[in-house]
Parts: structure tokens; sequence; C-alpha cells
């Protein structure tokens, strides 16, 4: 995952850009060194993505593709971006 220090920051109960917070009761109280501990980088990462999910502007699918692509950015560049990642997957199941 690619876990930024805004990320740990905004989890943290710090408010982003858009003054949104996390629920209080639900924060997760990590420091900037635990985001390279692997189970609290994972934990954080599937997280974001949840968020992401909640995220979806209205009158847009809400579907994991969707979420990927908002991980990125709504514009052209966040398809791109969400293209790229399936096809990845897809690659990584005709491996085995």
């Amino acid at each position: 995952m690619q876990v930024t220090d805004q990320m740990v920051r905004f989890f943290g109960g710090g408010a982003n850009k858009d003054d949104y917070i996390e629920i209080r009761k639900t924060l997760i109280h990590v420091k900037k060194e635990d985001k390279l501990d692997p189970v609290v980088n994972i934990a954080l990462g599937i997280r974001l993505l949840g968020h992401k999910y909640s995220k979806i502007p209205k009158g847009n699918e809400k579907s994991l593709y969707n979420t990927v692509k908002g991980y990125h950015s709504w514009d052209k560049g966040g398809d791109t971006y969400a293209k790229e990642v399936f096809s990845k997957y897809e690659k990584s199941l005709k491996k085995k």
C-alpha cells in the first residue's frame, strides 16, 4: 500500500482540505513510523479504500473499479490508473 503522511494524519483525526475528520470512536492512532509496519500499512490501505468507496460521486456506480479510480483521481488520469491496475490483476491471474 502507499500510505502517506497525510493519510496517517487523516485517520488520526486531523481534518483534510474539505474539513473532513474520521469519526472519533473509529480512529486509528498511528504515528508516521507505524506506517512502515506491514500489518498497520495494510490496515490503513484497506481503510482508505473503504473511504474512497464511500466518496464515489453521486451518479457513478459503487464498484471496485470506481473505488480504484477515485483512489487516484476522478479525471482521465484516474481512469487510466484504474485500467492499469485491473490489467495487471488480470495478467497475474493468467500466471497461476
